[in-house]
């Protein structure tokens, strides 16, 4: 899942996933969710070290592993790192190979200090192009109000660090997303990982989900 957010983001793909896999939905540390409060550094092996304990916890020895935004970069940091145990990784909108748009930056740091107004201006700009059930807006609603999300973004991975990226790789996307630049990311991603498959979503923003159809057809 991405950031101010927890794995209740896969309810609606995970049922999808489910009738063919055997589905983890994770909450991130640190994150709107269940699990623990800390909060890992962006740099060093925590994320990895975490994502180990949570696999030999359920006892999986390999695993097809993806993620959204923030879930993304895990995704790929984990990859990175551990190859030997990932079959296929798929990335909705990844953070960490382009960097966040100048413009969101700056709509983030205003319409966060605006109280709830601004929060809901926010949310509307940032998933522009998604349709919401009244429960989804209440669930960001609450977020918004009772969890103070981290502050930055995590860092960009170097072109050492994705060409190490051998395993099958499905990158996902809209070209409509006001957080992260879509063309700039896939261009990125087709320079230097070797077996990348790549699918963009005309009208779709940063909340590209929905999208289980092509992951099973992925992974499958």
């Amino acid at each position: 899942h991405g950031s101010a957010s927890n794995s209740a983001t896969w309810l609606g793909d995970g049922v999808e996933l489910g009738k063919h896999f055997c589905v983890y939905a994770i909450d991130i540390p640190g994150e709107a969710g269940k699990s623990d409060e800390i909060r890992f550094s962006w740099n060093g092996p925590a994320f990895s070290e975490w994502l180990d304990e949570v696999l030999d916890g359920l006892a999986l020895e390999n695993v097809s592993i993806g993620g959204i935004s923030l879930g993304a970069w895990a995704t790929i940091k984990y990859a990175i790192h551990k190859q030997d145990r990932i079959d296929k990784t798929f990335l909705l909108v990844p953070a960490g190979i382009y960097p966040i748009r100048l413009g969101f930056a700056l709509r983030l740091i205003i319409l966060s200090s605006m109280g709830e107004w601004g929060r809901n201006r926010l949310r509307k700009y940032m998933l522009k192009g998604a349709e919401f059930t009244e429960k989804a807006e209440h669930f960001l609603s609450l977020i918004g109000k009772h969890f103070n999300p981290r502050m930055g973004a995590p860092p960009l991975f170097s072109d050492d660090e994705l060409r190490c990226l051998s395993i099958p790789v499905l990158y996902l996307a809209g070209d409509k997303d006001t957080m992260l630049n879509t063309s700039k990311t896939a261009e990125r991603l087709e320079k230097l990982v070797p077996n990348l498959t790549v699918k963009i979503y005309e009208n779709d923003g940063h909340a590209t989900i929905n999208k289980a159809r092509e992951v099973i057809s992925f992974l499958t």
